[in-house]
């Protein structure tokens, strides 16, 4: 376990400097992808990995990422989607249990 975690971080540590070196799009967009990829994660806690909610979450996450490196008014605009859109999707599509729980959860 050890070894992986080492190795994982001998490849890693230099990909994200890197990345911090270059800047600009390269960085947003390996930002955007790692957030999205940790939004679905988080989803999966109560759903499956290519559940529509969690789907639309990593999407969404993404967004407000990129929308944040663009302008003021777009990072609001993937916010307010987000915060519209997602307990919505919440509601048509629950998770099971209770939907409150469910609808917060996401």
């Amino acid at each position: 376990m050890l070894a992986q975690r080492i190795a994982s971080a001998a490849i890693g540590v230099p990909v994200i400097l890197f990345l911090i070196w270059v800047g600009g799009v390269w960085y947003v967009a390996a930002v955007a992808v790692a957030l999205g990829i940790a939004s679905a994660e988080y989803q999966h806690a109560r759903r499956t990995w290519l559940d529509p909610v969690c789907v639309l979450a990593a999407l969404i996450t993404a967004g407000i990422a990129v929308g944040a490196h663009d302008s003021t008014v777009v990072w609001l605009a993937w916010l307010g989607a987000a915060l519209v859109l997602m307990p919505l999707a919440a509601l048509v599509r629950p998770a099971g249990g209770d939907l409150a729980i469910d609808v917060f959860w996401t």
